[in-house]
């Protein structure tokens, strides 16, 4: 009952109101017929998906934070985690599950970033709010090697839960934050 109640409010912040005509209107939209420089993408794009893209991607992020402090939640009254000798315990299963949905997190955090170097054509930095030399040469590589970063800190986390050695989920998460500041 909480997790239908709690799909069904989640649902309407992210989705409600205009967000379904947003949608319908990327559905149905035609191609333009000019293209931007840099990516070579229809200009459609960029009026009619990716602000529905990037809604959907935040929606994600959201639902998959909801759902690990629901899972917290359900683990706790279970006697999954717990507290012993004031120190916390977390079994196998809850353990591996949480490990699952931070790495879903951070792929989806990735696409974000990918998505994003889109958004870089509308907010330049240039001259006027136009695309400038930094925007090309410093930020789009720099959410590109984000992105790749997201992957692989993801694909380790996976392998740490599978394997149990956290030692390179650490190191592969420890670059993304790194990159992340420094891009």
């Amino acid at each position: 009952l909480v997790a239908v109640l709690a799909g069904w409010w989640i649902s309407g912040i992210q989705f409600g109101g205009r967000a379904s005509l947003a949608v319908l209107a990327w559905l149905r939209s035609d191609t333009w017929g000019i293209r931007d420089p840099l990516f070579g993408n229809d200009l459609s794009f960029y009026i009619f998906g990716l602000p529905v893209l990037e809604q959907f991607l935040g929606y994600l992020m959201f639902v998959l934070i909801w759902a690990a402090l629901l899972c917290a939640l359900g683990y706790t009254l279970l006697g999954a985690i717990r507290l012993r000798d004031n120190r916390l315990e977390v079994d196998e299963g809850p353990r591996f599950h949480f490990a699952l949905l931070l790495a879903a997190f951070i792929i989806v955090l990735g696409v974000h970033y990918w998505i994003g170097r889109y958004g870089v054509l509308l907010d330049g930095s240039g001259f006027g709010g136009t695309v400038g030399y930094a925007d090309v040469h410093a930020r789009l590589p720099a959410r590109t090697v984000i992105a790749l970063c997201s992957l692989i800190a993801a694909g380790s986390i996976v392998y740490g839960a599978v394997r149990r050695n956290w030692r390179p989920a650490l190191a592969a998460t420890g670059v993304l934050f790194f990159a992340s500041i420094v891009g």
